[in-house]
Parts: structure tokens; sequence; C-alpha cells
């Protein structure tokens, strides 16, 4: 059985929960259900038509943040376990493309899980320095669990763990796996093996080394995509479930689609964005604010998105909006050559102005994008 764990803060249209049963769905592994830890999600759960039980749970802080309701997930295990059914515990930022019960786990081991690391070496393991071994972490958000008293002590032990304390997850995850002096243990108590890093992807491999690689990227579908080393988890999805499974890439010429992202946090389009001089007054000069500041050199009006009439362009480069005052000007990236921009909010915009007066905004932080049209000089 496949599993996830979730709250009320992941449900709702196009949020994360949703993406991730979509994936299930399009991948038609059949054997899996979510584990709803409130009522509310329970009730939508059961809207959407998806197979769950609702286990009321609450973290020993009360939180319930990712990482706090993460600690949970080895409770809910125990159940599993305990009555011989053996699970693949899966977070809700994953992506699934490919049944993984046809022939993607070994099952030869207590547990099989994800790791942290990005190639051979990081996700295997490989000796350093003096005769030491180094290996990257184990994920704690991706791994399967065989039913064996074993596997079923040791996910007893964890989910005491996170009763009593204010440890991590993933932290306990690996230290009960590796550290046999831990506590009173004398032995870790379970086998391990990892899993095939290039099947179960983490989002460091892909957008920092596989998306690069067009025999990989377009030759291989991997079994899971687990957007665990980035924050911008629910966009990431969303375009990586439009290239998996809508064949919707994106270009890599405007930054959309896959290409959207940095390797590490944030928009490849936000780094181009960070070197624009929003505090410089705009050159009466340049063709794009001769326009935006009209005939009489006054200034303009832009209708923004569905907001008419509500963002205003003064000479000075001064802008006010509803959602607060900011600065304007033109600019060029590699990407964006010749754009007005707009400033505010701590988020920067790029407006690509057709003939017509009409726009397109592409918000620096994460590319997304709205219309909006030049109204007015005021």
């Amino acid at each position: 059985m496949l599993a996830a764990v979730s709250n009320k803060n992941l449900v709702g249209p196009g949020g994360a929960l949703d993406l991730f049963l979509d994936g299930l769905n399009s991948a038609n592994i059949t054997h899996a259900l979510v584990v709803a830890l409130d009522e509310q999600t329970g009730t939508w759960l059961g809207r959407r038509g998806t197979a769950f039980y609702e286990r009321r749970l609450v973290s020993r802080t009360g939180s319930t943040d990712n990482h706090a309701t993460s600690g949970l997930k080895f409770k809910v295990l125990m159940d599993f376990l305990s009555v011989g059914c053996s699970v693949l515990l899966s977070d809700v930022d994953v992506i699934w493309l490919t049944d993984p019960f046809l022939g993607s786990l070994y099952r030869d081991s207590d547990v099989e899980g994800m790791s942290d690391g990005w190639d051979e070496l990081t996700a295997y393991g490989h000796h350093h320095g003096s005769g030491a071994y180094r290996v990257h972490a184990r994920n704690s958000g991706m791994f399967f669990l065989q039913s064996t008293v074993q596997g079923l002590a040791m996910v007893t032990r964890l989910a005491r763990r996170m009763e009593t304390e204010g440890v991590w997850d993933q932290s306990a995850w690996n230290q009960e796996q590796f550290h046999p002096s831990l506590g009173a243990m004398t032995a870790v108590g379970v086998s391990a093996r990892v899993m095939n890093y290039l099947c179960f992807e983490n989002s460091k491999l892909y957008f920092r080394f596989l998306r690069h690689d067009a025999q990989l990227r377009q030759g291989f579908r991997p079994v899971s995509m687990h957007v665990n080393y980035h924050p911008e988890k629910q966009p990431r999805m969303r375009d990586l479930y439009n290239y998996y499974v809508l064949g919707s890439e994106g270009s890599p010429q405007d930054l959309t689609g896959i290409w959207k992202w940095n390797g590490g946090e944030g928009s490849a389009l936000n780094t181009e964005c960070r070197a624009i001089n929003t505090k410089a007054t705009p050159d009466a000069s340049n063709a794009i604010v001769k326009r935006l500041l009209g005939p009489a050199g006054a200034g303009s009006k832009l209708d923004w998105g569905g907001c008419a009439h509500c963002v205003e362009l003064a000479p000075d480069g001064a802008l006010k909006t509803p959602w607060g005052s900011g600065r304007w000007g033109a600019t060029s990236t590699i990407h964006f050559p010749d754009v007005a921009f707009a400033a505010f909010f701590n988020t920067v915009h790029l407006l690509r102005i057709a003939p017509n007066g009409s726009f397109v905004s592409t918000r620096c932080s994460d590319g997304e994008g709205l219309r909006g049209a030049l109204v007015s000089a005021t």
C-alpha cells in the first residue's frame, strides 16, 4: 500500500494534496490511500472520491506545520505494520509518474528509502578521508517498510521519540538506521537499502542536473519526483506534472515551465532581476519610458490584472498601487530585453508591452504572469 499523511493545510483545488492525487491517478496507482489527520481533510478527500481513513493525531507541540505533521507518520505506520501490511510512505510534495509496485522496489530489506543524494557517490555512500564512510541523509518523506518485526520495532521507537523529544523526524529517522550506539541500543536492528536515486528522484537532482541532460530528460521517466529541496513546492510540482503528464515543457528562452526555476531556491528570472537598479529615475529618452510617460510626459495609469486604472506611474519613477508604493522604469535582462519593470511589495515585475498597449507582466520571484493594459496618460 502507498500511503500519505495530510492535514487541512494542504487541501483544496490546485493545492499540494490535489496535485499529489492527480499524479497517483495519472500513474494508475490503485493501491494508495491518504491518512487524514483531521475531519476537514477527511471530508475533502471523501468529496474528491479518494480512498482515506481518518486518524486524528496532534503533534507534540500542537503545531500543524509541515515538520510537525511529518513527525506523526510513524504513529500511522504502526497501524499498517502491526496488521501485516507493508507500506510505501510518501510525503504529499511528490509527483508520482509510474506505479512503484511494478518492479521498482527490491523488497529484500526491512527499510528501502529514498536518498537526498544526487549521484552515485552521494546517494549510495563513499569512502571519505581516513577510512570513514560518508553517506547523505535518507529522506524521511519517502520509504518502503516491510511488515517485519524489525520494521515495526523501529517505527514504534520513532513514534515514541516524536511524542517525547524535540527532534526533527528526518534526523531521528537516520539515527535509527545508522547509529547503533543511540541511547541503549547496541545495534540498529533493521536491514536497509537505498532506492535507485534516478527512479525515486529528489528535486536537487532534477533541477540542478537532470533537466539539463536532454537524453535523460526526454528519454527516461522516473517513478517519482519529490520536491523536497525547494520551498516553492506547489508551483514546482505543477510544472513537473505539466511536463511529465501533460507534455508541456515550457521554454528555456522564455523561462517558463520546468525552465522557470533555479537549481537552488527561487526562479531563474529572479537571479536576473536582482541586477536591476530599481532606484534610478526613468530615462526620458528611452522609448519605453516615453510611451509610459505619455505625450505630455506626465505619466500613465495601467489596468493591472482585474484591477482597472489602479497602477499609477509618475515621471520621477514613483509607482502607486493598491498593494503599496514602489518604483518603475525600463530595463533589459538576458531573457527579457527592452521591457518595463514595476517594483512593489518586495517584488519586481517585468512588463512586455505590445503595440496596442496591452502587456504581459512576469513576476520575477516565480515566473507567474498576468495581463494588463496601458490605459491613459495623466
